[in-house]
């Protein structure tokens, strides 16, 4: 948290401000124009995200992260009390696995 917005959702606001920011400085645009859009498409994007944040269910960005290969688990024999009863200690299942046997 920050303040009384999630850390996420300010990332989200101030790299699209930033960006935008700097396209158009580099366009050329006049300050005013630059300001306002800036701050209004960040504003706007930051909406919507954290509404559709709100919406999709718990853990989804950590779900798609695994299913794109971009979070994998790690092995914590405490945690999962599985990897006590594998025959092979180097497995561990991935994203792209789409067969399990017992």
């Amino acid at each position: 948290m920050l303040s009384i917005f999630t850390i996420d959702v300010v990332g989200v606001f101030f790299t699209i401000f930033i960006f935008l920011w700097t396209v158009l400085t580099i366009g050329g645009m006049k300050l005013i124009i630059t300001i306002l859009s800036s701050f209004g498409l960040a504003f706007l994007v930051s909406y919507f995200y954290k509404k559709s944040k709100n919406q999709a269910s718990k853990g989804f960005l950590k779900h798609w992260f695994f299913n794109t290969g971009l979070y994998r688990l790690n092995k914590d024999k405490k945690k999962w009390k599985e990897l006590e009863f594998t025959d092979n200690d180097d497995y561990f299942p991935t994203a792209n696995d789409k067969f399990f046997s017992e």
